[in-house]
């Protein structure tokens, strides 16, 4: 790829500052072969931005398949016309997980829709202040853990079925993040 005059220059540009680039006249196998071929050379993080949600998803498969690594998929999200607790929060708990992989900075392949990248979400500063780590290593009273699920949006339930629900039962505490494909017990 990089024998090419045009895409010998893309390196370059990276470690000069001289991005964003536009580069067009690609098949989409192209532009991400050139994707992969720019991450694996310079090293660094790379974010992609898709016309649209398809497009995203096929880049998104096609570049884990170049790279082995799964790349972030960051899409728009839904719009609910009925009632909100009859819907599906796992569209919106997949942003948020997403989000906060970028706010840690712990993302090192991304792929966004532009229209992703233009709705309004929390500021970076404020989901990390909201997110908390629970840990084996540090003791933490079952009321101090159901008081922060609360505050970051966590729904009680009788029974944990679902991302961002918890519930207690004395001294035992369930709940399901969005950061794991199974709920936690505590």
């Amino acid at each position: 790829i990089f024998e090419n005059k045009e895409a010998a220059a893309l390196p370059g540009l990276v470690e000069s500052g001289g991005l964003p680039a536009l580069i067009s006249g690609l098949s989409a196998v192209h532009r991400v072969n050139l994707a992969a071929a720019l991450y694996e050379k310079c090293g660094r993080p790379l974010f992609v931005i898709c016309p649209d949600e398809a497009a995203a998803e096929s880049f998104s498969r096609d570049l884990e398949s170049m790279t082995g690594k799964r790349p972030l998929l960051l899409n728009t999200r839904d719009f609910t016309f009925y009632s909100t607790l009859a819907a599906s929060r796992q569209s919106e708990q997949a942003k948020i997980s997403a989000l906060d992989a970028l706010a840690r900075e712990c993302a090192p392949l991304c792929v966004a829709t532009v229209s992703a990248l233009m709705q309004r979400c929390i500021p970076p500063e404020e989901l990390l202040k909201a997110s908390f780590t629970v840990s084996d290593r540090r003791e933490c009273p079952p009321e101090e853990l159901e008081k922060a699920l609360l505050r970051c949006g966590y729904t009680r339930t009788e029974q944990v079925e679902g991302a961002g629900q918890f519930s207690r039962r004395g001294g035992i505490l369930d709940f399901f993040s969005p950061m794991y494909p199974e709920p936690v017990r505590i």
